[in-house]
């Protein structure tokens, strides 16, 4: 998720990202990832949340391989919208438990 291509796509399209912090206790972190049916609190564990269908989530668990597939899941939340002059059409809000 930190990689340059990553981060060139985030702040391009405008995509506001959140991390959630797991490296001390924190019960709304695991409440939360239960509620994204990770009843296991497993990490990393990725929630893109569209702009224009917040409540369904595109979930993803595990170590990704590449920037390409969170860039593919960020397009298909509607993330990459019509970036340009004007700024990006729509926007994403992503959830990051970290260990």
């Amino acid at each position: 998720m930190n990689q340059p291509e990553t981060k060139a796509f985030v702040e391009s399209a405008g995509i506001v990202t959140l991390k959630a912090d797991k490296t001390h206790t924190a019960p709304e972190v695991d409440e939360l990832l239960r509620q994204l049916g990770n009843k296991g609190g497993s990490i990393p564990f990725y929630a893109i949340f569209p702009a224009d269908n917040p409540n369904k989530p595109i979930l993803l668990d595990g170590l990704l391989a590449s920037p390409a597939q969170i860039i593919a899941k960020f397009k298909e939340a509607g993330g990459a919208g019509d970036v340009g002059q004007n700024g990006p059409v729509a926007a994403t809000a992503m959830a990051t438990p970290e260990p």
